[in-house]
C-alpha cells in the first residue's frame, strides 16, 4: 500500500514584517485526501513556528517508543491531530477522519517539509531563541532518522527510499 504523502507548512502574514509568532497553517495530503487547518470556522491557523516544534516533538516521541500514541495541539489554535503508532504504521486522526500511512515515510516527509519551510524563513530572524530552538529540534530529529536509516540499510528489512539523504 504505497500512498502519496505531502506535508506543507505556510504563513498567513498580516503585513510585510514576519514575526517568529506568525500565524500559519499545515496541510497533510494523503493520496486524494487532505487534513488542513486552512479556511476553517473558527479559524484554526496556528503559531506556525512553535507548532512545527511541537509536531516534530510528538513524532520524535513516537520514534523513540516513549509512547505509542500522542496528541498534537497546535499553538494558539483549536487545530489538533491524534497520532497512534502501530509497528511501522501511523494512524492519524483528525476530527472524524482516520488515515493510516507508513510511519517512517511520514517521519521523513515531516522532516523534509519542516526543514524546507524553516530554511525559507530563518534568515529573517536575527538572534531569535525560538528559531534557534526550532533548528535544534530539527537537528535532533534528523539524528534519530539517520540512526534509524543506518539500521534499515544494515538490516535490509525496510525500504529506505523515502528516508532522508538516501
Amino acid at each position: 500500500m504505497n500512498k502519496t504523502l505531502k506535508i506543507e507548512f505556510s504563513l498567513d502574514p498580516i503585513d510585510d514584517e514576519i514575526s517568529e509568532y506568525e500565524l500559519g497553517d499545515i496541510d497533510i495530503l494523503i493520496d486524494d485526501k487532505i487534513i488542513t487547518s486552512k479556511n476553517k470556522t473558527p479559524c484554526q491557523s496556528m503559531m506556525i513556528f512553535i507548532s512545527i516544534i511541537d509536531i516534530i516533538d510528538c513524532i520524535k516521541t513516537l520514534m523513540e517508543n516513549k509512547q505509542n500514541s500522542i496528541y498534537f495541539y497546535a499553538t494558539d489554535s483549536s487545530f489538533s491531530l491524534y497520532f497512534m503508532r502501530q509497528d511501522n504504521q501511523i494512524k492519524i486522526v483528525h476530527q472524524n477522519d482516520i488515515f493510516i500511512i507508513d510511519f517512517w515515510k511520514f517521519s521523513s516527509v515531516l522532516y523534509n517539509s519542516a526543514e524546507e519551510f524553516i530554511s525559507k524563513y530563518s534568515n529573517q530572524f536575527k538572534n531569535s531563541n525560538l528559531i534557534y530552538d526550532l533548528i535544534d529540534e530539527l537537528k535532533n530529529y534528523k539524528k534519530i532518522l539517520d540512526i534509524i536509516r543506518s539500521f534499515v540499510l544494515t538490516d535490509g528489512t525496510e525500504n529506505a527510499d523515502y528516508l532522508p539523504y538516501s
